[in-house]
């Protein structure tokens, strides 16, 4: 009976240590979510400025493009 209580004891030790380590897991899973969540909630601007630029460049030439076709 001793033996079977110091092994069930054993057991009980090894689980707990494992849903304490799968408990760290989640933790450090859900703080890299909230970082990634962050960063896809800050604005853009730096994008949207050059996407701006970018459409502001074929508009022109675009026009460009136009007004040489009347010609």
């Amino acid at each position: 009976m001793t033996l079977g209580v110091k092994k069930l004891k054993k057991a009980q030790a090894s689980e707990a240590g494992q849903i304490e380590d799968l408990q760290d897991l989640l933790e450090d899973m859900m703080e890299d979510a909230n970082r990634i969540q962050q960063v896809l909630g800050m604005p853009s601007i730096i994008y949207e400025e050059g996407l701006g630029a970018e459409l502001n460049a074929l508009d022109r030439e675009l026009l460009i493009d136009e007004e040489s076709s009347y010609l």
